[in-house]
């Protein structure tokens, strides 16, 4: 049965996706715990706070793409099979969450809760 896998990368920072299959085709998917799964959290009085997701599949060099909540983005190539995730050869994903008040400033202070799924499928 071929599969996808999320991995650590050979830094704690670096995501790395592996799979079985000679294409590494894969697509990423992402819901957020905010209402309709859009991507928030809610801050300590309650409001919702939104926040942004950005999937670069292949490292720093490439070119962040931001997520849709509930929308794959696919053809995506993993170059990686399920053995070769530490190695330092094997360019990692980067996921980016950048969060932001209705005003665009940063949230520094104060507690936040939500989650972020994100689901991984073959191509």
């Amino acid at each position: 049965m071929a599969k996808v896998e999320l991995q650590r990368g050979p830094n704690s920072e670096d995501i790395c996706i592996a799979t079985s299959t000679a294409s590494g085709a894969y697509s990423v998917t992402a819901f957020g715990s905010g209402r309709d799964g859009n991507f928030s959290v809610l801050n300590g009085s309650g409001s919702e706070m939104p926040y942004k997701v950005q999937w670069a599949a292949s490292g720093p060099t490439s070119p962040a793409i931001q997520l849709v909540p509930g929308t794959a983005l696919s053809g995506l190539v993993s170059r990686a099979g399920l053995a070769g995730c530490k190695s330092a050869s094997t360019p990692p994903s980067r996921l980016s969450v950048s969060l932001a008040d209705a005003r665009g400033s940063s949230h520094t202070n104060g507690a936040a809760a939500g989650a972020l799924t994100l689901i991984l499928a073959l191509d």
